[in-house]
């Protein structure tokens, strides 16, 4: 069961990542998956490359 990561969810991560930093985010992101939510690959994979870009 995955689900797709909106641009909403996606413009929230990327404000928490300029606000409180990479590390913030990539430390919050397994306990989204406590919550049963399963981000697919590739979509973890844009938000890495739009992390590397606010850098």
């Amino acid at each position: 069961e995955c689900i797709n990561v909106s641009s909403e969810a996606l413009t929230f991560l990327s404000d928490i990542a300029e606000s409180k930093g990479l590390r913030y985010v990539l430390c919050i992101l397994p306990v989204l998956k406590v919550f049963k939510t399963k981000i697919e690959r590739n979509h973890v994979e844009e938000v890495t490359s739009l992390f590397i870009g606010l850098k």
